[in-house]
């Protein structure tokens, strides 16, 4: 497990421009294990409770099934 100072270090020789993004990264990280369990629990809730505000009106309008491939049976 990596601690701090090896995380320091390696972010000490990263270029200039990748310094946002893993910035962006650090913080992404510690929100999404800030949240308690009992508030993951209401998001995931949420979200299941109600699929149409996360998923476009398009979102498989036609459900096709491809027909399934005729293979050899090997082990007779």
């Amino acid at each position: 497990m990596a601690t701090k100072e090896e995380i320091k270090k390696e972010v000490d020789k990263l270029p200039a421009n990748l310094l946002d993004e893993v910035y962006s990264y650090l913080k992404s990280v510690r929100d999404k294990n800030s949240l308690s369990e009992e508030e993951a629990r209401r998001k995931w809730k949420e979200w299941w409770d109600d699929p149409e505000t996360t998923f476009s009106p398009d979102f498989m309008n036609e459900y096709i099934q491809p027909p399934l491939e005729n293979r050899v049976k090997m082990f007779d």
